[in-house]
């Protein structure tokens, strides 16, 4: 059971008994009460004791609503004693050693965060495009939180929170952009028509051995570049390269599967558009050829047969084909055209005379009618009648019709060195692909060097800037894979100054501010300026 009393409170009347050595029976009765009590409270004690188990005593004791009533713990409850005072040199290590740095802001992401931020020791308050790439905590309390940031320029600082915007802040959008210079460019440039024609026709630089470095390939043209490419995209061609085969059977079964090909070919990596152009350009002149490649770059207008009617003689035909190949003809097809294979008929319904045979004009007697070689007038041209085009003022002589072309393309038709076409002398030969390859049609040849060679082509330049690649031989089957998926991380990449700009022109909009009347007012008031910054070529992050 629980106790009713406790020492404190159970007393005993005091019994004078000093002065009397024979008490009653009665008396000792009395003054032996104080000794069972204490028996009792000790036999209760001890059967609480099994009854708890083992439990704790405080707990035990809250069950019970008592708690331990011994004089000396009620004793160090009620005295006081004074709290020891330490030295302040070891209250600071004490508190040196709980105290623990603070974490990075949760709201940023490192690295890679995209920052407009204030360079140090600069006076100016402009604010450039840098990337957030390691957390400083402090060293001690009291101590600040830096970050460190790498420029545009590659310069890297370590910067206090109030020194950056990040885009989700208004200053983002409202602080002063610095200048600086780039030698990326984020913007196509026009296709240029007057390219020198012998820069489109030049051959193809040769192989170096040792293969140039990283940074010495970055600075050769496009055209050197593919150069170091080409063995890759030959085995592509041939079927021999498996890191390739995915790619090559969705092309082949076209419908969707080719379609999502759209997508792959859309990467560039570091490269420029203006490269990426370029670099389309020469892989469909290298696999399609010469001729083709130019007509590309023509309105292609095919001229409508002629036929003269049934009472006159073949005589028209001849100067029909004349005027087409002295760069004259009535439909304005350029002279390039005239220089191809393109057949011209001349379908005459009445028999000819015997003296008009030599009037039927074939592809191969066109193309040998003013060699010099023959060392003979054509009969035929000499019996024919004037040549009149709206165009030339003057009749021209029917023995000089071969005489009269001054286009300087068409006049590559007559080298007696060569007797072939000029386009065929000046490109290399046309590689040969697979089966599956040559059994399509030119435009999904075409598309093939889209959807299909050029982003390997990509892939392998990346290799190659990066350091990557260093010989343009075929290596392994497994290096080559993995030179492959390093390439389409690498092309996976994006511009990141580029990217903080975009980012800051769609953070505008949602701020309603016009980035454009900003700068002109900017511009206006003659602000100063706080210097331009150079940006290296090639900066990129992963997506």
């Amino acid at each position: 059971g629980e106790k009713r009393f406790s020492r404190a409170t159970f007393q005993v009347s005091s019994l004078i008994t000093t002065g009397s050595s024979n008490s009653s029976p009665r008396k000792k009765t009395k003054t032996d009460m104080c000794e069972r009590w204490e028996a009792a409270v000790k036999a209760m004690e001890d059967a609480d004791g099994l009854k708890r188990d083992g439990m704790p005593e405080m707990i035990s004791a809250y069950a019970g609503e008592t708690f331990s009533s011994e004089e000396d713990d009620i004793e160090d409850l009620r005295s006081t004693k004074k709290a020891k005072v330490l030295p302040s040199a070891d209250f600071e290590t004490l508190m040196d050693r709980a105290w623990s740095p603070p974490p990075p802001d949760p709201m940023l992401q490192i690295p890679g965060e995209l920052v407009l931020a204030q360079a140090l020791r600069t006076r100016s308050n402009k604010y450039w495009p840098a990337q957030l790439i390691a957390y400083i905590p402090p060293t001690k309390p009291g101590g600040k939180e830096r970050y460190r940031a790498k420029f545009l320029d590659e310069q890297e600082y370590n910067l206090t929170r109030d020194k950056f915007w990040t885009s989700e802040e208004e200053g983002f959008v409202m602080c002063d952009l610095g200048e600086f210079e780039s030698a990326v460019q984020d913007t196509e440039a026009p296709d240029s028509e007057d390219e020198p024609e012998d820069r489109k026709r030049s051959p193809s630089p040769k192989l170096t051995d040792p293969p140039p470095s990283a940074d010495a390939f970055a600075e050769l043209s496009i055209h050197a570049q593919l150069t170091y490419v080409k063995p890759v995209l030959n085995a592509i061609l041939q079927g021999k390269y498996t890191p390739a085969g995915r790619s090559h059977e969705a092309f082949m079964r076209g419908g969707a599967a080719r379609s999502s090909l759209m997508k792959r070919a859309a990467v560039r990596g570091g490269l420029d558009p203006n490269e990426v152009k370029q670099s389309q350009k020469l892989i469909a002149r290298w696999a399609l050829g010469e001729e083709y490649a130019r007509r590309t770059n023509v309105e292609f207008k095919p001229e409508a047969a002629v036929v003269p009617p049934p009472e006159q003689d073949s005589t028209p035909c001849l100067n029909t084909l004349a005027t087409n190949g002295d760069g004259l003809a009535d439909a304005g097809v350029k002279s390039e055209i005239a220089a191809t294979s393109d057949r011209v008929d001349c379908n005459i319904s009445q028999p000819l005379p015997p003296s008009d045979v030599g009037n039927q004009v074939n592809d191969t007697e066109a193309m040998a009618v003013n060699k010099p070689e023959t060392g003979a007038t054509d009969e035929t041209s000499a019996s024919s009648d004037t040549v009149v085009h709206p165009d030339i003022p003057q009749p021209i002589p029917p023995s000089d019709v071969g005489n009269q072309v001054n286009d300087t393309e068409a006049m590559a038709i007559n080298k007696p060195e060569t007797g072939t076409t000029d386009e065929t002398s000046a490109s290399p030969d046309i590689p040969v692909g697979s089966h599956e390859y040559e059994s399509l049609s030119t435009l999904d040849k075409l598309d093939y060097c889209v959807n299909i060679l050029l982003p390997e082509a990509i892939q392998q330049l990346l290799l190659w800037r990066s350091g990557e690649r260093t010989t343009a031989a075929l290596l392994s089957h497994s290096e080559e894979e993995r030179l492959h998926e390093l390439g389409s991380a690498k092309a996976q990449e994006t511009d990141w100054v580029f990217d903080l700009l975009r980012l800051r022109e769609a953070q505008a909009r949602l701020w309603s501010v016009d980035l454009k009347a900003k700068d002109k007012a900017k511009n206006k008031g003659g602000e100063a300026r706080g210097g331009t910054r150079s940006r290296p070529r090639k900066t990129t992050v992963s997506r």
